[in-house]
C-alpha cells in the first residue's frame, strides 16, 4: 500500500469516527495539514519528471525549478510540525490510532509517517549536494545548468527551514503592519548588535525579502514571543561582510542616509555569518537586475562596499529614519 493510501485510511478514521479523542477534535489542519495534496503531487507530477530524466542528471536542477511554487506545500506542512508532534505524543492519540494501525497492518506509526515528506525533501537536498561537488569537480554541464542546480538547492534549503519559520511568525508581536506585505521570510536567527551607544544587545533578527527587522525574545504565559523594536527596508541597505579580526561578524549600512551609519552584527557561528551574508548579497543583486530593467542602464552595485576588509571597531546604529522611509516604531535596538 502506498504512502498516500495510508494517510487516506487515518485520515477517513479521523474524520468518520464518534470516539475522537477531545484534545484532537478540530485539529485536523493541524495533525494533517496539506498531506494529501503534497503527496499527489509527489506522485502525479515529480516522481514522473524525474523518472523520465534519470540518464540525465544535468536536467534535476531544472526539473525542481520548475515546480517552484508547488514545493511551497512542504512548508505550508512543516509549519505545525512542533503541535502535530504535540498531538500525537498523548496517550490517548496514540491508542486512538493504533487501533486503525492494528487494522491496517501497517508497520510503522503515523508519526513515522508524518515525518516522511521532510526525509523525503531531506534526501533531495543531499543529491543536490552530490551533483553540486561533481559539478565544480571538472563536468562539463553549461551555464544553464549549473545555474539552475545552483537555485534548486536554495529553493530546498529555504523549504526545510521556512516551515519553522512560519511557526516563529505567529509568534512575533507588537509590529505596526501586516507581515506578509513584507515578502517571503528568508532567514532568522539571534545576533548581538550595537545601540547607539555603542552598548550590546541580543536581539532576534528577521530578514524578509523587503525588511530587516529586529524583535527582543521574550516570555509570556510560559510561552516565548518576540517583540517588534524597528524595523528597515531592504532597498536601503548596503553591506560590508568582512571585518577584520572579526570573522563572525558583518555590517549593514544605509545608502538612503546623509550621515554615515552602520549597524554591527554579530553572529554565533560564521557559518550563520556567511548564510546571511549570501542572502543579503542576493536581495541586493536582485534589486540591481530590477533597477536595471527598469531604467535600461548600467547598475553600480551600491549595496555592497568594494573594501572586503574593515577594522574591528564598535559603530553607532540608526540614530534618524532613512529619507523618503516610513517610520516603523522606536528608534532603539
Amino acid at each position: 500500500m502506498c504512502c498516500l493510501c495510508f494517510f487516506q485510511h487515518y485520515l477517513t478514521a479521523y474524520r468518520n469516527s464518534s470516539n475522537v479523542p477531545f484534545c484532537m477534535k478540530g485539529r485536523e489542519n493541524e495533525l494533517f495539514g496539506n498531506i494529501e495534496s503534497l503527496l499527489a503531487f509527489h506522485r502525479d507530477a515529480l516522481l514522473p519528471k524525474l523518472e523520465a530524466i534519470r540518464t540525465s542528471p544535468w536536467l534535476i536542477g531544472v526539473c525542481l525549478t520548475d515546480y517552484a511554487d508547488e514545493f511551497g506545500q512542504y512548508s505550508l506542512y512543516f509549519r505545525h510540525t512542533k503541535r502535530r508532534e504535540e498531538i500525537l505524543e498523548m496517550t490517548t492519540s496514540k491508542e486512538f490510532f493504533n487501533t486503525f494501525r492494528s487494522q491496517l497492518g501497517d508497520m510503522m506509526s503515523l508519526q513515522d509517517h508524518l515525518v516522511r515528506p521532510f526525509q523525503r525533501l531531506t534526501r533531495y537536498r543531499q543529491l543536490l549536494e552530490g551533483l553540486s561537488r561533481f559539478m565544480y569537480s571538472g563536468s562539463e554541464w553549461d551555464e544553464d545548468a549549473k545555474y539552475a542546480l545552483g537555485l534548486a538547492l536554495r529553493q530546498i534549503k529555504f523549504q526545510l527551514r521556512h516551515g519553522n519559520d512560519l511557526h516563529v511568525l505567529d509568534l512575533l508581536q507588537d509590529f505596526d503592519g501586516s507581515i506578509f506585505e513584507q515578502g517571503n521570510l528568508l532567514l532568522q536567527d539571534d545576533f548581538i548588535v550595537f545601540d547607539t551607544q555603542q552598548q550590546k544587545h541580543k536581539r532576534r533578527v528577521f530578514l524578509f525579502e523587503d525588511m530587516i527587522m529586529f524583535t527582543k525574545a521574550q516570555t509570556e504565559g510560559g510561552s516565548p514571543v518576540f517583540k517588534f523594536k524597528n524595523g528597515w527596508k531592504t532597498n536601503e541597505l548596503g553591506l560590508t561582510a568582512n571585518i577584520r579580526g572579526n570573522p563572525k561578524t558583518f555590517l549593514i549600512w544605509f545608502r538612503k542616509q546623509t550621515a554615515k551609519t552602520t549597524i554591527t552584527m554579530q553572529t554565533e557561528s560564521e557559518e550563520t555569518k556567511m548564510e546571511w551574508v549570501q542572502e543579503i548579497n542576493y536581495i541586493l543583486y536582485q534589486q540591481a537586475m530590477k533597477f536595471r530593467e527598469r531604467y535600461g542602464q548600467a547598475v553600480v552595485y551600491a549595496g555592497v562596499r568594494k573594501q572586503s576588509i574593515l577594522k574591528s571597531r564598535p559603530v553607532s546604529t540608526i540614530s534618524t529614519m532613512p529619507t523618503g522611509s516610513a517610520r516603523l516604531g522606536n528608534l532603539t535596538l
